[in-house]
């Protein structure tokens, strides 16, 4: 099936309003932020709009924003802080086609919960994990507006056919300004049963199981559950990839994969919550 020919909502505008939802609680802004990603239909390289949005949200809380699309590819790059230890949050705003819409329970791009469960395409890979990013962002840098070191975000919309012309860039960009990020957080499902029971290792030229990125990921994990996180190498995203190329210490954490990139993909909204703020520990062992 050809969507673009099939369903009208593929040239669906983006919302142009940007609620700053700060009256609304942890739960509520991961689910609102999460669902207003989820309805733009970024089928791979096309963003539809998503970077838009989250760009938005960093500017306001303080981040300088760098566009650095290439080729029908939209990339961003943006920072909060100063020289120091720095960290890279990653990922990637296009989805995979849905497939046969007649094996949804629900519309792929208008998304809906049913049994606690948020269903819709990126539900896994990985919207809802940017969404819990940019909270947990948010969240620490209103409590750590002086904090040590740079964050920042490196978002593309061409991981699933490869990166060459997104997150490629933005590490090709980086070596030109002789810059090496420390640490790299990628958001892609890793989890299996609960929610951070594995965790996923980039390589490194030395010694990745002793990075400050990991034992602060590990401590987070053991923080909030009740068993350590099993450790893997195998299938690490190309967000990771390019940086751990690049000389960053890489890991991954995100929500359940089990229904990644298939009819129905869905996640636990209880995931999210929690995931906002495993993210903003981690921050806070790194960079407060």
């Amino acid at each position: 099936m050809n969507l673009q020919h099939a369903e009208p909502w593929i040239k669906k505008p983006v919302c142009a309003s940007y609620p700053s939802w700060d009256h609304l609680k942890v739960g509520e802004k991961v689910f609102a932020l999460s669902i207003q990603l989820m309805q733009q239909p970024s089928l791979t390289p096309e963003d539809a709009g998503c970077q838009q949005i989250i760009r938005h949200r960093l500017a306001r809380a303080g981040f300088d924003i760098q566009d650095m699309s290439r080729h029908g590819v939209t990339n961003t790059w943006a920072t909060h802080g100063k020289q120091g230890p720095s960290l890279v949050l990653a990922g990637h705003t296009d989805v995979d086609s849905p497939g046969p819409l007649e094996l949804w329970k629900t519309h792929p791009f208008i998304p809906q919960v049913t049994d606690n469960k948020l269903y819709g395409r990126g539900a896994v890979q990985m919207k809802t994990g940017l969404a819990a990013m940019v909270i947990a962002a948010e969240r620490f840098i209103k409590k750590y507006p002086q904090h040590r070191g740079l964050l920042a975000f490196a978002l593309t919309s061409d991981q699933s056919t490869g990166a060459v012309h997104g997150t490629q860039v933005i590490v090709d960009t980086l070596k030109t300004q002789q810059f090496t990020p420390d640490w790299c957080l990628v958001g892609g499902a890793t989890s299996k049963e609960t929610l951070g029971d594995v965790i996923k290792v980039g390589q490194h030229k030395t010694r990745p199981f002793l990075s400050p990125l990991l034992k602060a990921t590990e401590e987070t994990i053991n923080h909030f559950n009740d068993e350590p996180p099993a450790l893997s190498t195998a299938d690490c995203t190309a967000d990771g990839l390019f940086f751990s190329a690049l000389g960053a210490y890489v890991v991954e954490l995100g929500v359940r994969d089990k229904t990644a990139r298939q009819c129905n993909e869905s996640v636990k909204l209880e995931e999210l919550t929690r995931l906002v703020f495993m993210y903003e520990r981690i921050l806070q062992q790194l960079l407060k």
